[in-house]
């Protein structure tokens, strides 16, 4: 098994830093009032090593989204996938989870 290079493993633990700090502080204080400073600041990176990664707020919303399917949907979606559902079954649970979850940062939906 080939071992991932010294530069692509420290990205990545960026990445992740990144993406946690985001998170935790879109939850926290709440998407709009979240500034990239704040997010740098958190993930304990420089202002311009963030903006590397994400060219802005909007593009850490996906990884942001996946955290919250990771952490509380797919654990739902195993289970539900088991009562073998048809492909619409399967959208309709994904939206209406995702919506429930996603109710409660009302300002991300704005």
């Amino acid at each position: 098994m080939e071992q991932i290079p010294l530069r692509e493993r420290n990205k990545q633990r960026s990445t992740r830093r990144i993406i946690l700090a985001a998170s935790e502080l879109f939850k926290t204080r709440g998407y709009h009032s979240t500034t990239m400073d704040d997010i740098a600041e958190k993930a304990e990176i420089s202002r311009g090593t963030l903006f590397n990664y994400f060219p802005n707020k909007e593009a850490l919303l996906l990884p942001w989204g996946q955290e919250i399917v990771d952490q509380r949907i797919s654990s739902q979606l195993d289970i539900f996938l088991d009562t073998q559902p048809t492909v619409w079954q399967v959208f309709h649970f994904l939206f209406t989870k995702m919506s429930e979850t996603m109710q409660e940062y009302p300002d991300v939906i704005q």
